[in-house]
């Protein structure tokens, strides 16, 4: 009987063992699988080119780094099948009522005032409309986003120890005093290869508003 209770503690140790190990290798290759590092280089240039005198760095800019899922896609298709076409119609009404009103100006007609506000709210209006869209997609961004940085002096990025999967890298780009907005959302995959490098410009910008 002493002989079957150590035989059953030796099985029970040799199972705990096992399963000790079982474990730490387990830990090890997740360790390992997290070893991809994402560098990126923002710009925006006439050419496409990162190199040139006309180039622009990306400085300082935020740069996330979100989880691609069903959701997150799901979620933002919606909004923008919500809000584009309704602020497609919103800047179309702008445009004809600032016509309408600069026309009232040139010729002197009476309504000149009531057509000057009309285009006043008008523009209000889709201020308004795309403060909203845009508002909802950064928070959108935001929740599904598993990391965030900051680009350098030179418009470099850097995303270390990445998990295994695929990501979309999101940023803007504002040139001051042109109205000009340059947005990314490229998608990366994350696998074995210990480096990914990708660059953000002209060519791989979205009209994400």
């Amino acid at each position: 009987m002493n002989d079957n209770i150590s035989r059953r503690r030796g099985w029970t140790d040799v199972g705990v063992v096992a399963v000790g190990a079982f474990l730490a290798i387990a830990l090890s290759m997740s360790f390992l699988e997290a070893q991809t590092t994402i560098e990126g280089h923002l710009y925006i240039s006439p050419s496409g080119e990162p190199e040139g005198d006309l180039v622009m760095q990306g400085v300082d800019l935020e740069v996330r780094l979100v989880r691609e899922a069903t959701e997150f896609q799901t979620q933002l298709d919606t909004l923008q099948q919500t809000y584009s076409p309704q602020m497609e119609v919103q800047l179309q009404e702008v445009y004809r009522s600032q016509r309408e009103y600069s026309l009232a100006a040139m010729t002197g007609d009476s309504d000149e005032e009531a057509k000057q506000q009309l285009a006043s709210e008008a523009r209000t209006k889709y201020a308004q409309t795309q403060e909203t869209y845009e508002r909802l997609v950064q928070a959108l961004i935001q929740l599904h986003a598993v990391a965030a940085t900051t680009s350098d002096s030179e418009g470099k990025f850097q995303f270390q120890d990445v998990a295994q999967g695929r990501y979309f890298i999101y940023s803007h780009f504002e040139i001051t005093g042109m109205a000009m907005h340059y947005y990314w959302l490229v998608l990366v995959e994350a696998g074995d290869e210990p480096l990914i490098e990708v660059s953000l410009g002209k060519s791989n910008s979205v009209e994400l508003y």
